[in-house]
């Protein structure tokens, strides 16, 4: 069952490496349908990703990245690594690096880990080279570079991690995608299946990441208005609220990730229906492509 959980892990994987790394999401790890969480392959040069926080980091180097929405057990390792062994023998050979939400108290004794003084807080390896890399979510800092890692915890760690997303400055490097993630995550939680009591779990879970996505998007329509209203003074109030709802749709487009084509700013460009952009924004929330934003499909 894709999760929520799933979701937002992966989303903000590609988004704070793809820009710089080849990201495999979903990787094939044998002939056979298993795979990988996300398979990393750093740039030649890995020094933009040094600024992108201990997510950045763990970039540099050729990896693979698996994340649990419950506490890792050694079971769950053993299957990572295995993919990880496959990967080896195809010639994709790489570390381990294993994201869990709480303590994994039998995987750290099972491989003898420790927390790493050249990782900080909340980063258990150990002096076996093929062994697992254990990245503990409430042990990590409460750091602006733990960030991206702690939305991908529960609880109070996800809260936490909210509250600074929420204060991130504007013009931060991570507020595009993490707001991908968030619309991504309100999706998932209106389409989920599985059983009741799973679903229960992931809306209690994420219920605030949700309402944060429509607290975003408000606000980015607000700002948009705002803009439009400004220019509507000296160029008539309907044209200006057009031109306000445009700037919104256009924000949303690239927040999923839609690169902006020439002829799509054409067509937002030429409509002054104020309706029909409110639609098209109310379509780019969820839309598979940038064309079902027009198109009407999904």
């Amino acid at each position: 069952m894709q999760t929520p959980f799933d979701t937002l892990a992966k989303v903000l994987i590609d988004g704070c490496l793809a820009p710089e790394c080849r990201v495999d999401l979903e990787a094939l790890a044998s002939s056979e349908p298993l795979y990988a969480d996300a398979v990393i392959d750093p740039p030649r040069d890995p020094r933009a990703l040094l600024e992108r926080g201990l997510l950045g980091r763990i970039g540099t180097e050729r990896c693979v990245i698996e994340a649990f929405a419950r506490v890792v057990s050694v079971e769950d390792v053993d299957r990572c690594m295995a993919r990880a062994s496959l990967l080896r023998a195809a010639g994709r050979g790489r570390a381990l690096w294993v994201i869990s939400p709480g303590v994994a108290r039998s995987v750290i004794a099972e491989w003898s880990l420790r927390e790493s003084a050249l990782w900080g807080r909340g980063v258990f390896v150990s002096r076996v080279q093929r062994a697992p890399r254990l990245i503990v979510l409430p042990r990590l800092p409460r750091t602006r570079e733990t960030l991206l890692l702690r939305l991908m915890g529960r609880s109070r760690v996800l809260r936490a991690a909210i509250s600074d997303a929420r204060a991130l400055p504007e013009g931060a490097w991570e507020r595009g995608f993490i707001l991908r993630a968030l619309l991504r995550v309100r999706e998932d939680l209106a389409r989920m299946t599985g059983s009741e009591a799973e679903r229960e779990e992931f809306i209690m879970r994420y219920q605030e990441v949700a309402a944060w996505a429509d607290q975003l998007m408000a606000s980015v329509r607000a700002e948009g208005e705002a803009r439009g209203e400004a220019r509507g003074e000296a160029r008539g109030e309907a044209r200006g609220e057009a031109r306000g709802e445009a700037d919104a749709l256009r924000t949303v487009l690239v927040a999923r990730g839609f690169a902006i084509r020439e002829d799509v700013e054409r067509r937002i460009r030429a409509c002054s229906d104020v309706s029909t952009l409110r639609v098209w924004i109310a379509r780019s929330v969820t839309a598979a492509s940038i064309d079902a934003v027009f198109d009407g499909e999904s």
